[in-house]
């Protein structure tokens, strides 16, 4: 969100899968109570799908997938009415993003033994069905997982602006509250594993579910990017242990999503954390520049080194890790007397 995420390549692909739940769903709703529901009922439901895949969603290890089919199949009327209403609203969850938003998500109670049945197989289309050992045919023979989603895998998280070592697919509406949207291509946002732990964003809703706009006060990583939206203010003195980080919106009206967004992912913290060494750091660069220039360590061209050094990181933002805080900090350095003095000493020293 602190910079837009661009559509998966296989984005088409993987709306088949989703194709494939709304199929079943509509299915087994339509059926009456004493409809029979079996393994050759769901290859007609699936009737374009190889039958040696369908025979293995069938039979899974557990059986669990079978249990949940047979338990909506005989569920009552009123409660698959109720999964049919679910499906068509959050399969139209991109609206919450219009302004005024089109949309309004139920926060549906999935504990009920046949909601329960519900959420159990919808779930179970991304784990383990997305997951590299089984995952969905293809035209060729080859199946299709979750890794080649993310393929070409992002450099940049787009929640931390940290470098992705191991990308992870995180359900920005967490699945197991909008199963629905459990493999939908426009929920699922490669990011860093840190950033989608439960000490950061984990399982909570980036909604306000009892609001009438409820993502009024909320960015979305595609439908709604921060990008743009703000710049970077920084508390510190000389000698600090590190630098607080304040989102400051250019629009008044963006505040609050900022404030959400920060607090979603702990930023201040960490890009405080990760702030801590580098105005010594930059002192370095500046004194080397400067050695390598032939040009005096004073005042003024130190703090023109700090800018240029700057617009550098703005530049490189959703390209290298940290371009986001480190732009806007050497900018700070720049404009703070006592911590550009210090880099005036620092280069002084080595001049």
């Amino acid at each position: 969100m602190l910079h837009p995420v661009p559509n998966s390549k296989r984005r088409a692909r993987l709306l088949r899968v989703v194709v494939l739940q709304r199929k079943l769903l509509r299915a087994l709703c339509a059926l009456p109570k004493d409809g029979v529901v079996d393994q050759d009922w769901l290859c007609k439901v699936w009737a374009t799908m190889p039958e040696e895949w369908v025979r293995r969603f069938w039979e899974n290890d557990k059986g669990d997938r079978a249990a949940s089919i047979i338990a909506l199949a005989a569920a009552p009327d009123a409660d698959k009415k109720r999964v049919l209403a679910l499906m068509v609203e959050q399969f139209q969850f991109a609206r919450l993003y219009d302004t005024p938003a089109k949309v309004r998500l139920t926060d549906h109670d999935w504990s009920p033994p046949v909601f329960a049945a519900v959420k159990n197989l919808l779930v179970s289309f991304f784990d383990p069905l997305f997951y590299q050992k089984e995952g969905y045919p293809n035209a060729d023979g080859t199946l299709f997982h979750k890794e080649q989603f993310i393929n070409p895998q992002p450099k940049i998280c787009p929640y931390t602006d940290n470098v992705i070592q191991d990308p992870k697919l995180d359900h920005f509406l967490p699945k197991d509250r909008f199963p629905l949207l459990s493999c939908h291509p426009d929920n699922l946002i490669p990011c860093s594993t840190d950033s989608n732990s439960g000490s950061h964003k984990g399982k909570r809703v980036p909604l306000d579910l009892k609001a009438a706009d409820q993502a009024e006060k909320w960015f979305h990583p595609r439908w709604r990017s921060a990008r743009e939206t703000y710049r970077l203010t920084f508390t510190s003195a000389l000698g600090a242990s590190q630098p607080r980080v304040q989102f400051v919106a250019v629009s008044a009206g963006d505040q609050t999503r900022l404030d959400n967004f920060e607090k979603l992912f702990g930023l201040s913290e960490f890009w405080g954390r990760t702030l801590d060494d580098e105005v010594q750091n930059v002192a370095g660069d500046v004194q080397g520049w400067l050695s390598d220039d032939g040009i005096r360590p004073t005042e003024d061209n130190v703090k023109h080194y700090i800018l240029k050094r700057a617009r550098q990181e703005r530049k490189r933002i959703g390209k290298d890790c940290l371009a986001v805080a480190k732009s806007y900090f050497y900018e700070h350095i720049a404009q703070t007397p006592t911590l550009l003095a210090q880099i005036v000493r620092t280069c002084s020293v080595g001049a």
